[in-house]
């Protein structure tokens, strides 16, 4: 941090010491003759030329400075405390981060009303499960988000170099249940793009598509149900969103081909229709949208029937074509378009599909180098083939973990190329799983994510509303526990029914109370999950 060329030089290792009234970050990867420092009452940020006296017992190493958040209260800085090394990308390393820590600069905290310090105990709680969090990628040198993945294998003894990037967009993001659809400028939640990359023999290749929730404005928002009422909102802003999404798209991508993989009867209906009605109010020849039902034409177990789906596009492929470079720097193609693919969440029926269309275009890229001749395919070679399966299937299961808390469904057939009862038996757990967190835990996620993205502005003096009240936090427990209780002693009951009407009509008032207590809970589902405090649903 000292001299100029010091400056220019990211520090990728540091040491941390924890002073009564300072944080101090002294590089240990080059020397350096000024540190960072961080006042633990105001979190403001200096350098100092002084480094503690190294008797001082709380140090330790850490990789990198995250960012400060300031809460109604005080500053937090958060600091990576551990990280794995991946691989390289572009010639510079890229990392996973396995562990954080949230350091407090809240020493003034004795000057806050009682409210306040209630306040920044529940944000600072939910600033502390990222230290947590899974799926966080960085590099010091080259913008990368979400995931990384490599594969290495031999065809036709030629080194070929497979990798896969995600990138997600922060302008939407946000959980399953608590974010969905678009908003008014066209953003909509789980956007990713996709970045498939061929290395081999010095050529350079890569094949880019998007995922992203239905650009219509509707929402699922959780009641203990299954699977909760889908929703249209705000249906006269509808083409407005849809217009602005579809915009920013072509101007990033050129040509879309827009994949729908929803249901087009039962409860996914309502958006087929929607976002077909949307689309043919739109109008833009540069834009295809293309209805596929995959689970009417695919069912749970026949995938392969996706082939209907590629003959229809294989064409519209051909002409976005993809980005490839010779080993001497000369651009021979580039991406001319973008293939945008969603079902309901955008994770399981779409990393299903575009594992396919990244399959295709990999075949595309190993014929033009020279490698593959043009009736090969990836599955002649074992090696290839198993490799690739995996790494889609990491990646779909990287991207649901972050949306959904779960890996993908169908899963089993991107990793094994057909459905298992393994597999089915997963999908199951995972989707039981989706159901708890759905219900209980993502919407303390989602103000996490809220808090960390910017999304809510902390302002001091503001009415308290982020405490949970005890009656959302004993409700349900207390309504299950009547339940199973009335379940129980009603059974009982029944089974010592004779020719007493005492007991027959104190069968009837457990049964009575019991049922009760399901309608009760049914009708009140919204109240008694956990809801998302810091920003409104839009």
């Amino acid at each position: 941090m000292g001299d100029s060329n010091n400056i220019r030089k990211p520090c990728t290792r540091m040491r941390l010491w924890e002073l009564p009234d300072k944080y101090v970050l002294e590089p240990t990867d080059h020397m350096a003759t000024e540190y960072l420092s961080i006042d633990r009452s105001s979190g403001d940020l200096s350098y100092t030329n002084q480094l503690p006296d190294d008797s001082i017992p709380h140090a330790q190493i850490v990789f990198g400075l995250v960012g400060i958040l300031r809460l109604v209260a005080g500053a937090h800085a958060l600091v990576i405390t551990g990280r794995d090394s991946l691989g390289l990308y572009k010639g510079n390393p890229i990392y996973r981060v396995t562990a954080m820590k949230v350091l407090s600069c809240n020493n003034n905290l004795h000057q806050a009303t009682p409210e306040e310090k209630k306040d920044e105990a529940h944000l600072v709680g939910l600033l502390k499960t990222l230290e947590s969090t899974p799926g966080l990628y960085f590099s010091y040198d080259v913008d990368l988000t979400l995931n990384f993945q490599t594969i290495e294998t031999v065809v036709k003894n030629k080194p070929v170099k497979v990798s896969l990037i995600a990138r997600r967009s922060m302008k939407r993001a946000g959980t399953r249940m608590w974010r969905r659809g678009a908003d008014l400028d066209g953003n909509v939640a789980n956007f990713v793009e996709s970045e498939q990359i061929l290395e081999s023999q010095g050529f350079f290749a890569s094949y880019t598509q998007v995922r992203g929730s239905i650009p219509v404005m509707w929402e699922q928002v959780v009641d203990l149900s299954y699977k909760p009422q889908i929703k249209t909102v705000n249906y006269e802003n509808t083409p407005i969103a849809v217009e602005r999404h579809f915009r920013d798209l072509r101007k990033r991508y050129g040509d879309i081909l827009a994949i729908d993989l929803i249901n087009q009867q039962g409860g996914e209906s309502v958006l087929s229709v929607a976002y077909r009605e949307a689309m043919e109010k739109l109008s833009d020849e540069h834009i295809r949208y293309l209805p596929f039902d995959f689970h009417k034409i695919c069912g749970h177990i026949h995938f392969e029937r996706l082939s209907a789906l590629y003959d229809d596009i294989k064409e519209e492929l051909s002409r976005q074509g993809c980005y490839l470079r010779d080993p001497m720097g000369k651009v021979l193609e580039v991406q001319k378009g973008q293939v945008r693919t969603n079902c309901i969440d955008c994770l399981d029926r779409t990393n299903v599909t575009q594992s396919l269309l990244g399959r295709k275009a990999l075949e595309v890229q190993l014929q033009r180098i020279g490698i593959l001749e043009p009736n090969n395919t990836i599955q002649q070679f074992e090696s290839l083939e198993e490799k690739f399966k995996l790494l889609w299937a990491d990646h779909g299961d990287h991207i649901s973990i972050q949306y959904s808390g779960t890996g993908a469904l169908k899963g089993d057939f991107v990793r094994f190329g057909k459905r298992t009862i393994r597999g089915i038996l997963q999908d199951g757990l995972n989707s039981a799983t989706r159901y708890y967190l759905n219900n209980f835990r993502d919407g303390i996620k989602q103000d996490s994510i809220d808090l960390v993205a910017g999304h809510y502005q902390v302002k001091r003096g503001t009415p308290a509303s982020l405490q949970i009240s005890w009656k959302e936090t004993f409700a349900l427990p207390g309504a299950l526990a009547t339940f199973m209780a009335g379940a129980y002693f009603t059974s009982v009951s029944v089974r010592q029914l004779g020719t007493d009407m005492y007991q027959y009509l104190y069968t009837l008032m457990l049964a009575g109370v019991t049922g009760g207590v399901v309608a009760l809970v049914r009708q009140q589902g919204r109240n008694l999950t956990v809801r998302p405090r810091l920003c409104k649903m839009d």
